[in-house]
């Protein structure tokens, strides 16, 4: 029992770690592939701080615009630096990456990592179904040992008289099966937070609010461009975009191509965007925005723009990639 409490602190000791630096404007990302490895291994969670593009020097970790796909990040050592170009290069990988870099492209250097803690979101992009579920049932255990009571006494040691409640019955709070469905429960909830956590960014990643502007109109239609994100001082984000072509009927924000999170008037220019999942340890998802001219046509923008959120029990932020 011990051990387990243990081990407990120890996990919520490195989310903390992971939630700790986004209240000073640091970033945090999930580990996907090996190209690091052995630095830093899948299932590794990276924080990484602001940096001056005119430091940057060979030998630093970057976490950097992915080039060879939009709206994703890439997290390389920084292998060759040729004026306003940057060549990048993963420890494990043979070869440097083939596409550079810009000095305006990179978002941080790596400044801590926090072993382990997205391995379950790994393991759930992966599609490993068998590793995942003993990993969530290893959490279970740990905590299920962690907050259950000794039961044990010794021989010689009198019976323990059960206080009595006004009405003269046992406390229903002294009852060990009460205590054992609490702690039952207690688990069960953990366990769909855990596996709500693992799964891959989706539409319930999101709440959303909206904001309008005047409606402009053109003689051709077109996708939304000119994507932009804040961060907001509450801990959500804000997604704008510009559009001056005919009136659509809607526009629809869209996570990882997986879907629409929300579905807009035609005079909408902007969204607001707050962290919704029970648990998120540094899950970055790509938010794109699609004119929606008639149900069946439409236009979905170029551009993108990555958002990472940070939750522990619903409470967390949104921070722009």
């Amino acid at each position: 029992m011990i051990a387990a409490r243990a081990a407990l602190a120890v996990v919520f000791g490195m989310t903390f770690w992971a939630v700790a630096p986004l209240a000073i404007g640091w970033q945090t990302t999930t580990v996907m592939t090996g190209s690091m490895e052995p630095a830093i291994r899948t299932g590794d969670l990276v924080v990484s701080r602001p940096i001056d593009p005119a430091e940057l020097r060979p030998g630093q970790v970057v976490l950097v615009r992915d080039p060879d796909r939009p709206g994703l990040l890439r997290l390389h050592r920084l292998y060759a630096v040729e004026g306003s170009e940057l060549t990048t290069k993963g420890d494990a990988n043979p070869e440097a990456d083939s596409s550079p870099v810009l000095r305006s492209d990179v978002l941080g250097i790596g400044a801590l990592r926090v072993p382990w803690i997205g391995i379950p979101i790994q393991q759930a992009r992966d599609g490993d179904a068998v590793a995942l579920a003993a990993t969530v049932l290893g959490l279970v255990a740990v905590i299920a040992l962690a907050i259950a009571r000794p039961t044990t006494r010794d021989e010689d040691d009198p019976p323990t008289p059960r206080p009595a409640s006004a009405a003269g019955e046992g406390s229903p709070d002294a009852d060990p099966s009460r205590r054992r469905s609490r702690t039952a429960a207690f688990v069960a909830a953990f366990t769909i937070a855990t596996v709500a956590a693992a799964s891959p960014a989706h539409a319930a990643s999101f709440s959303a609010h909206t904001q309008t502007s005047g409606s402009l109109q053109a003689a051709i239609p077109q996708a939304p461009s000119d994507l932009t994100c804040q961060n907001n001082f509450d801990g959500s984000v804000t997604i704008g975009w510009s559009y001056d072509a005919e009136s659509p009927d809607s526009f629809d924000v869209l996570v990882d191509g997986r879907g629409s999170i929300a579905t807009l008037g035609p005079d909408a220019r902007s969204i607001q965007l707050r962290a919704n999942t029970p648990f998120s340890f540094g899950r970055t998802s790509v938010v794109r925005v699609r004119t929606n001219l008639t149900p069946t046509w439409g236009a979905t923008s170029s551009d993108a723009r990555s958002v990472t959120t940070i939750t522990i029990l619903w409470v967390g932020v949104a921070r722009c990639g």
